[in-house]
Protein backbone atom coordinates (compact mmCIF):
# COMPACT_ATOMS: atom_id res chain seq x y z
CA UNK A 1 0.00 0.00 0.00
CA UNK A 2 1.27 3.47 -0.86
CA UNK A 3 2.42 5.62 2.08
CA UNK A 4 0.91 9.02 2.85
CA UNK A 5 4.07 10.70 1.61
CA UNK A 6 3.91 8.67 -1.60
CA UNK A 7 0.25 9.63 -2.15
CA UNK A 8 1.11 13.29 -1.70
CA UNK A 9 3.98 12.98 -4.17
CA UNK A 10 1.73 11.18 -6.66
CA UNK A 11 -0.93 13.86 -6.33
CA UNK A 12 1.71 16.48 -7.01
CA UNK A 13 2.87 14.55 -10.06
CA UNK A 14 -0.72 14.38 -11.32
CA UNK A 15 -1.10 18.13 -11.03
CA UNK A 16 2.24 18.66 -12.75
CA UNK A 17 1.35 16.35 -15.62
CA UNK A 18 -2.08 17.94 -15.97
CA UNK A 19 -0.54 21.42 -16.10
CA UNK A 20 2.11 20.17 -18.53
CA UNK A 21 -0.45 18.77 -20.96
CA UNK A 22 -2.48 21.98 -20.80
CA UNK A 23 0.73 23.92 -21.47
CA UNK A 24 1.31 21.76 -24.53
CA UNK A 25 -2.13 22.74 -25.84
CA UNK A 26 -3.87 19.36 -25.37
CA UNK A 27 -7.51 19.10 -24.37
CA UNK A 28 -7.53 16.86 -21.30
CA UNK A 29 -10.30 14.26 -21.26
CA UNK A 30 -12.42 14.10 -18.05
CA UNK A 31 -11.40 10.48 -17.48
CA UNK A 32 -7.71 11.34 -17.65
CA UNK A 33 -7.41 11.73 -13.89
CA UNK A 34 -8.47 8.12 -13.38
CA UNK A 35 -5.77 6.91 -15.74
CA UNK A 36 -2.92 9.10 -14.56
CA UNK A 37 -1.73 6.55 -11.99
CA UNK A 38 -1.18 4.02 -14.76
CA UNK A 39 0.49 6.67 -16.94
CA UNK A 40 2.88 7.59 -14.15
CA UNK A 41 3.61 3.93 -13.54
CA UNK A 42 4.35 3.45 -17.24
CA UNK A 43 1.95 0.54 -17.84
CA UNK A 44 0.98 1.56 -21.37
CA UNK A 45 -2.11 3.59 -20.47
CA UNK A 46 -3.49 6.02 -23.03
CA UNK A 47 -1.55 9.30 -23.17
CA UNK A 48 -3.68 11.11 -25.77
CA UNK A 49 -6.50 10.50 -28.23
CA UNK A 50 -7.74 12.23 -31.36
CA UNK A 51 -10.26 11.38 -34.03
CA UNK A 52 -11.04 7.95 -32.65
CA UNK A 53 -7.45 6.75 -32.25
CA UNK A 54 -5.42 6.59 -29.04
CA UNK A 55 -1.73 6.74 -28.31
CA UNK A 56 -0.18 4.80 -25.44
CA UNK A 57 2.91 5.52 -23.44
CA UNK A 58 4.45 2.31 -24.81
CA UNK A 59 3.97 3.56 -28.38
CA UNK A 60 5.76 6.80 -27.55
CA UNK A 61 8.52 4.77 -25.89
CA UNK A 62 8.88 2.69 -29.07
CA UNK A 63 9.34 5.80 -31.22
CA UNK A 64 11.79 7.46 -28.83
CA UNK A 65 13.84 4.26 -28.66
CA UNK A 66 14.60 4.75 -32.36
CA UNK A 67 16.78 7.71 -31.36
CA UNK A 68 20.44 7.29 -30.43
CA UNK A 69 20.74 6.51 -26.72
CA UNK A 70 22.59 9.73 -25.94
CA UNK A 71 19.73 11.88 -27.33
CA UNK A 72 16.72 10.22 -25.70
CA UNK A 73 16.90 11.84 -22.26
CA UNK A 74 16.68 15.40 -23.57
CA UNK A 75 14.56 14.88 -26.68
CA UNK A 76 11.19 15.38 -25.00
CA UNK A 77 12.40 17.89 -22.43
CA UNK A 78 10.34 20.53 -24.24
CA UNK A 79 6.56 21.17 -24.31
CA UNK A 80 6.76 22.05 -28.00
CA UNK A 81 8.55 18.81 -28.88
CA UNK A 82 6.09 16.77 -26.81
CA UNK A 83 3.18 18.36 -28.64
CA UNK A 84 4.79 17.80 -32.04
CA UNK A 85 5.71 14.18 -31.26
CA UNK A 86 2.31 13.20 -29.84
CA UNK A 87 0.46 14.98 -32.65
CA UNK A 88 2.64 13.36 -35.33
CA UNK A 89 2.15 9.85 -33.90
CA UNK A 90 -1.60 10.38 -33.63
CA UNK A 91 -1.69 11.62 -37.23
CA UNK A 92 0.12 8.49 -38.40
CA UNK A 93 -2.48 6.30 -36.69
CA UNK A 94 -5.36 8.44 -38.01
CA UNK A 95 -4.03 8.18 -41.56
CA UNK A 96 -3.49 4.44 -41.18
CA UNK A 97 -7.13 4.04 -40.11
CA UNK A 98 -8.25 6.24 -42.98
CA UNK A 99 -6.23 4.12 -45.41
CA UNK A 100 -8.20 1.05 -44.35
CA UNK A 101 -11.49 2.95 -44.73
CA UNK A 102 -10.48 4.03 -48.23
CA UNK A 103 -9.75 0.46 -49.30
CA UNK A 104 -5.99 0.29 -48.92
CA UNK A 105 -6.15 -3.49 -48.59
CA UNK A 106 -7.57 -3.67 -52.10
CA UNK A 107 -4.02 -3.02 -53.30
CA UNK A 108 -2.54 -6.46 -54.00
CA UNK A 109 0.95 -5.19 -53.10
CA UNK A 110 0.13 -3.59 -49.76
CA UNK A 111 0.83 -6.62 -47.58
CA UNK A 112 4.13 -7.20 -49.37
CA UNK A 113 5.07 -3.51 -49.01
CA UNK A 114 4.27 -3.64 -45.29
CA UNK A 115 6.46 -6.73 -44.99
CA UNK A 116 9.25 -4.96 -46.89
CA UNK A 117 8.97 -1.94 -44.58
CA UNK A 118 9.28 -4.34 -41.64
CA UNK A 119 12.34 -5.91 -43.28
CA UNK A 120 13.95 -2.48 -43.76
CA UNK A 121 13.40 -1.68 -40.08
CA UNK A 122 14.78 -5.06 -38.99
CA UNK A 123 17.76 -4.64 -41.34
CA UNK A 124 18.59 -1.33 -39.67
CA UNK A 125 18.18 -2.98 -36.28
CA UNK A 126 20.52 -5.81 -37.34
CA UNK A 127 23.22 -3.28 -38.24
CA UNK A 128 22.70 -1.45 -34.95
CA UNK A 129 22.80 -4.60 -32.81
CA UNK A 130 25.81 -5.86 -34.72
CA UNK A 131 27.59 -2.58 -33.97
CA UNK A 132 26.61 -2.65 -30.29
CA UNK A 133 27.75 -6.26 -29.89
CA UNK A 134 31.00 -5.75 -31.79
CA UNK A 135 33.99 -7.06 -29.83
CA UNK A 136 36.33 -4.10 -29.53
CA UNK A 137 40.11 -4.57 -29.28
CA UNK A 138 42.26 -3.12 -26.50
CA UNK A 139 42.90 0.39 -27.77
CA UNK A 140 45.48 1.56 -25.21
CA UNK A 141 48.39 -0.26 -26.88
CA UNK A 142 47.09 0.62 -30.34
CA UNK A 143 46.91 4.28 -29.33
CA UNK A 144 50.58 4.31 -28.34
CA UNK A 145 51.53 2.64 -31.64
CA UNK A 146 49.55 5.27 -33.54
CA UNK A 147 51.20 8.08 -31.57
CA UNK A 148 54.71 6.79 -32.32
CA UNK A 149 53.98 6.04 -35.98
CA UNK A 150 52.45 9.45 -36.82
CA UNK A 151 54.04 12.07 -34.54
CA UNK A 152 53.17 14.87 -36.98
CA UNK A 153 49.46 14.31 -36.32
CA UNK A 154 49.90 15.04 -32.63
CA UNK A 155 52.18 18.07 -32.84
CA UNK A 156 51.57 21.78 -32.99
CA UNK A 157 52.95 22.61 -36.46
CA UNK A 158 55.89 24.89 -37.10
CA UNK A 159 54.72 28.48 -37.63
CA UNK A 160 56.29 31.62 -39.12
CA UNK A 161 55.59 35.29 -38.52
CA UNK A 162 56.37 37.15 -41.75
CA UNK A 163 56.21 40.56 -43.35
CA UNK A 164 56.19 40.82 -47.12
CA UNK A 165 56.06 43.37 -49.92
CA UNK A 166 54.08 42.64 -53.09
CA UNK A 167 54.83 44.30 -56.42
CA UNK A 168 52.11 43.55 -58.98
CA UNK A 169 52.09 43.90 -62.76
CA UNK A 170 48.99 46.11 -62.66
CA UNK A 171 49.80 49.18 -64.75
CA UNK A 172 53.34 48.02 -65.44
CA UNK A 173 55.18 45.30 -67.33
CA UNK A 174 56.55 42.16 -65.71
CA UNK A 175 60.04 43.46 -66.34
CA UNK A 176 59.31 46.71 -64.53
CA UNK A 177 57.64 44.88 -61.64
CA UNK A 178 60.63 42.57 -61.32
CA UNK A 179 63.05 45.52 -61.40
CA UNK A 180 61.15 47.34 -58.62
CA UNK A 181 61.02 44.17 -56.51
CA UNK A 182 64.79 43.72 -56.86
CA UNK A 183 65.38 47.34 -55.84
CA UNK A 184 63.17 46.86 -52.78
CA UNK A 185 65.00 43.68 -51.90
CA UNK A 186 68.37 45.42 -52.12
CA UNK A 187 67.16 48.24 -49.84
CA UNK A 188 65.85 45.67 -47.35
CA UNK A 189 69.13 43.74 -47.39
CA UNK A 190 71.15 46.90 -46.67
CA UNK A 191 69.02 47.56 -43.61
CA UNK A 192 69.22 51.34 -43.92
CA UNK A 193 65.43 51.58 -44.09
CA UNK A 194 63.03 49.82 -41.73
CA UNK A 195 61.21 47.01 -43.56
CA UNK A 196 57.76 48.21 -42.45
CA UNK A 197 58.57 51.61 -44.00
CA UNK A 198 59.45 49.86 -47.25
CA UNK A 199 56.10 48.08 -47.11
CA UNK A 200 54.24 51.38 -46.81
CA UNK A 201 56.25 52.92 -49.64
CA UNK A 202 56.22 50.06 -52.16
CA UNK A 203 53.66 47.32 -51.57
CA UNK A 204 50.71 47.01 -53.94
CA UNK A 205 48.81 44.66 -51.63
CA UNK A 206 45.44 45.99 -50.45
CA UNK A 207 43.36 44.59 -47.59
CA UNK A 208 39.89 45.84 -46.76
CA UNK A 209 40.33 48.76 -49.13
CA UNK A 210 43.56 49.98 -47.51
CA UNK A 211 47.25 49.46 -48.19
CA UNK A 212 48.36 46.31 -46.39
CA UNK A 213 50.88 46.25 -43.56
CA UNK A 214 52.25 43.07 -45.16
CA UNK A 215 52.18 41.23 -41.82
CA UNK A 216 51.36 37.50 -41.91
CA UNK A 217 51.09 35.79 -38.49
CA UNK A 218 51.29 32.12 -37.54
CA UNK A 219 51.79 30.89 -41.09
CA UNK A 220 51.82 27.09 -41.41
CA UNK A 221 52.66 24.88 -44.36
CA UNK A 222 49.96 24.22 -46.92
CA UNK A 223 48.30 27.64 -46.63
CA UNK A 224 50.22 30.02 -48.89
CA UNK A 225 51.11 29.82 -52.58
CA UNK A 226 53.73 27.02 -53.03
CA UNK A 227 56.44 29.39 -54.34
CA UNK A 228 55.85 31.83 -51.48
CA UNK A 229 55.73 29.03 -48.89
CA UNK A 230 58.94 27.39 -50.07
CA UNK A 231 60.84 30.69 -49.95
CA UNK A 232 59.42 31.64 -46.54
CA UNK A 233 60.21 28.30 -44.87
CA UNK A 234 63.72 28.40 -46.35
CA UNK A 235 64.46 31.44 -44.16
CA UNK A 236 66.19 30.39 -40.94
CA UNK A 237 67.02 33.46 -38.82
CA UNK A 238 64.74 36.29 -37.70
CA UNK A 239 65.38 39.34 -39.88
CA UNK A 240 66.48 37.27 -42.87
CA UNK A 241 65.27 38.56 -46.27
CA UNK A 242 64.27 36.32 -49.15
CA UNK A 243 65.11 36.73 -52.80
CA UNK A 244 62.43 38.01 -55.16
CA UNK A 245 59.67 35.40 -55.27
CA UNK A 246 57.24 35.21 -58.20
CA UNK A 247 53.67 33.96 -57.68
CA UNK A 248 50.47 34.41 -59.66
CA UNK A 249 49.91 37.62 -57.67
CA UNK A 250 53.18 39.26 -58.66
CA UNK A 251 56.63 39.58 -57.09
CA UNK A 252 57.25 39.28 -53.34
CA UNK A 253 60.05 40.18 -50.97
CA UNK A 254 59.67 38.31 -47.66
CA UNK A 255 61.16 39.04 -44.24
CA UNK A 256 61.16 36.41 -41.48
CA UNK A 257 60.11 38.02 -38.19
CA UNK A 258 60.08 34.90 -36.01
CA UNK A 259 59.92 31.13 -36.22
CA UNK A 260 58.19 28.78 -33.76
CA UNK A 261 59.21 25.10 -34.06
CA UNK A 262 56.74 22.23 -34.08
CA UNK A 263 55.90 20.99 -30.58
CA UNK A 264 54.88 17.38 -30.02
CA UNK A 265 52.03 16.98 -27.56
CA UNK A 266 52.67 14.55 -24.64
CA UNK A 267 51.05 11.15 -25.17
CA UNK A 268 48.92 11.45 -22.03
CA UNK A 269 47.48 14.71 -23.37
CA UNK A 270 46.28 13.20 -26.66
CA UNK A 271 45.70 9.58 -25.62
CA UNK A 272 41.95 9.98 -25.09
CA UNK A 273 41.41 11.53 -28.50
CA UNK A 274 43.55 8.88 -30.22
CA UNK A 275 41.56 6.08 -28.55
CA UNK A 276 38.25 7.69 -29.55
CA UNK A 277 39.42 8.15 -33.15
CA UNK A 278 40.64 4.54 -33.31
CA UNK A 279 37.37 3.28 -31.82
CA UNK A 280 35.27 5.21 -34.35
CA UNK A 281 37.46 4.07 -37.25
CA UNK A 282 37.28 0.43 -36.09
CA UNK A 283 33.49 0.54 -35.82
CA UNK A 284 33.18 2.24 -39.20
CA UNK A 285 35.37 -0.41 -40.87
CA UNK A 286 33.33 -3.20 -39.30
CA UNK A 287 29.92 -1.61 -39.90
CA UNK A 288 29.90 -2.87 -43.45
CA UNK A 289 31.26 -6.28 -42.47
CA UNK A 290 27.85 -7.81 -41.78
CA UNK A 291 26.39 -6.64 -45.09
CA UNK A 292 29.56 -7.54 -47.00
CA UNK A 293 29.51 -11.07 -45.61
CA UNK A 294 25.87 -11.53 -46.58
CA UNK A 295 26.47 -10.05 -50.04
CA UNK A 296 29.35 -12.47 -50.56
CA UNK A 297 26.93 -15.42 -50.48
CA UNK A 298 26.16 -16.77 -53.93
CA UNK A 299 22.93 -15.54 -55.52
CA UNK A 300 20.82 -18.27 -57.09
CA UNK A 301 18.55 -16.61 -59.63
CA UNK A 302 16.18 -17.50 -62.45
CA UNK A 303 17.86 -15.91 -65.50
CA UNK A 304 14.62 -15.69 -67.51
CA UNK A 305 12.73 -13.90 -64.73
CA UNK A 306 15.64 -11.57 -64.10
CA UNK A 307 15.74 -10.68 -67.80
CA UNK A 308 11.95 -10.16 -67.86
CA UNK A 309 12.27 -7.29 -65.35
CA UNK A 310 13.51 -5.05 -68.17
CA UNK A 311 10.10 -5.02 -69.83
CA UNK A 312 7.81 -5.98 -66.94
CA UNK A 313 6.78 -2.53 -65.76
CA UNK A 314 4.27 -0.31 -67.53
CA UNK A 315 2.59 2.89 -66.29
CA UNK A 316 -0.37 0.78 -65.16
CA UNK A 317 1.73 -1.65 -63.17
CA UNK A 318 3.59 -4.87 -63.83
CA UNK A 319 2.25 -7.56 -66.11
CA UNK A 320 1.10 -10.60 -64.18
CA UNK A 321 0.21 -8.69 -61.00
CA UNK A 322 -0.85 -10.85 -58.02
CA UNK A 323 -4.47 -11.74 -57.35
CA UNK A 324 -6.28 -9.46 -54.91
CA UNK A 325 -7.14 -11.33 -51.72
CA UNK A 326 -9.62 -10.76 -48.95
CA UNK A 327 -7.74 -9.36 -45.96
CA UNK A 328 -9.58 -11.51 -43.42
CA UNK A 329 -9.95 -14.84 -45.24
CA UNK A 330 -6.87 -14.72 -47.47
CA UNK A 331 -8.99 -16.11 -50.32
CA UNK A 332 -8.89 -14.75 -53.84
CA UNK A 333 -11.58 -12.18 -54.51
CA UNK A 334 -13.88 -11.88 -57.47
CA UNK A 335 -11.58 -9.43 -59.19
CA UNK A 336 -8.26 -10.52 -60.65
CA UNK A 337 -5.78 -8.23 -62.29
CA UNK A 338 -4.87 -8.60 -65.91
CA UNK A 339 -2.68 -11.70 -66.42
CA UNK A 340 -1.43 -10.78 -69.85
Amino acid sequence: MMSTRGKIALAGSKRSLYAFFVLCGFTVHPSWGADVDRVLQGDGAVVASRGGVSLTLAEIDARIMELPAQLRAEYLNSPTRIEETVSALLLEKQLAAKAVDLGAYGDPYLELQIEQAKNRFLAARARKLNEEQLALPEFDALAEEEYLAHPEKYSTPETLDLTHILITTTGRSKEDAMRIAEEVRDLAKKGDVDFSSLVQSYTDEVRNGEKSSGVLSKVTRGVMEPEFENAAFALKQAGEISGVVETRYGYHVIKLDSRAPAVKAPFDQVKGKIIEDLRKAYIERNKSGLSDNLRSLKIEANPELVASLRSRYSPDGPKGAPVERDRDTGKAGDKQTDQR
